[in-house]
């Protein structure tokens, strides 16, 4: 009688272990199994997009951005679509653009073939992790709109000794829509700021003497042959909006006097035209400066080597 109780008990066992199995089998329960991630969210988005060959129709709308970052909505195909880093730089005459302005920071710009490219630089930093992120490309209202986001290592990041140029290239259709680049900033990005574009030619002269992050000279370019009377025109973030203007010939200060920009909280347009006196040398400068608040001292600076179509031995 015990015998047979026991195997009964047995029997009932293994039945109810192999049902539990087939159940478990059905329902997919694994305990090594992880969840499926829809393929839309789990897209990469740090996929660069690539500009299809003439004539090549595309059924993904949207492009994709540096990684990381959130993607533009630019529809068309062919040269109706925006490129980003390694193909803008593929374009012909870009590279060596870029490694001529990529130590300046700004943003210029240039067209190449049917492609306005545009460089996003934070200029020479003296250590490595600067980085110039863009965080969104796309069309909005009738204008290209280029999100870009500076970063620069914390207190406390271990970064590499080294001189870094960190920027970023983007191109988009010379279709003759405006385009904006906005900087975002502050908690969560909320905040922003258009950034002034500088006109930049592929043959354009190789440098400023003396640079500043928060005034650009757009006219005269360096090395710009300039008379009396002579335009200033550029853009500034300094305190109040003032700003100086001296132009000299290296003996002689032909010129000194104020202009104002036109913002003097951020970035803010100034157009100024001056005369100035006859210069005793052939080649000279034209100097805008800032001034500190607190003791009147130069706060930052641009020089801009300038020679004179009015200078007579």
């Amino acid at each position: 009688m015990w015998k047979q109780t026991s195997l009964f008990w047995i029997a009932a066992l293994v039945i109810s272990l192999l049902a539990f199995s087939l159940v478990g089998a059905g329902c997919g329960i694994d305990g090594g199994a992880k969840p499926s991630i829809d393929a839309k969210e789990g897209q990469s988005s740090g996929d660069v997009l690539k500009a299809p060959d003439e004539g090549a129709s595309s059924a993904e709308p949207d492009s994709g951005i540096t990684p990381g970052s959130k993607r533009g909505s630019q529809p068309g195909t062919g040269h109706d679509r925006a490129l980003l880093a390694e193909e803008a730089i593929q374009l012909q005459g870009v590279g060596t653009w870029v490694e001529r302005l990529k130590a300046r920071p700004g943003v210029y710009t240039s067209v190449f073939g049917s492609y306005r490219v545009f460089l996003i630089s934070m200029g020479e930093r003296p250590t490595a992790g600067y980085t110039v992120e863009v965080s969104d490309i796309s069309k909005r209202d009738g204008q290209w709109v280029l999100e870009v986001v500076f970063r620069k290592p914390g207190p406390k990041d271990v970064v590499a000794e080294v001189l870094s140029y960190p920027h970023a290239v983007v191109a988009v259709p010379d279709d003759g829509l405006k385009v904006v680049v906005r900087e975002l900033g502050g908690p969560s990005q909320q905040r922003s700021e258009d950034l002034p574009i500088i006109p930049y030619p592929p043959e354009g002269p190789s440098g400023y003497v003396e640079e500043s992050e928060n005034i650009v000279i757009e006219i005269p370019q360096p090395g710009q042959e300039v008379k009396s009377p002579i335009l200033i025109k550029g853009w500034a973030r300094v305190f109040e909006g003032s700003l100086i203007v001296v132009i000299e010939d290296g003996h002689n200060e032909l010129f000194r006097g104020p202009v104002q920009a036109s913002s003097g909280v951020g970035w803010g347009t100034f157009e100024v035209e001056v005369d100035y006196e006859k210069p005793t040398s052939p080649h000279g400068a034209v100097i805008i400066y800032s001034e500190d608040p607190r003791d009147g001292s130069i706060a930052e600076r641009v020089i801009v080597p300038v020679s004179f179509a009015d200078y007579a031995n």
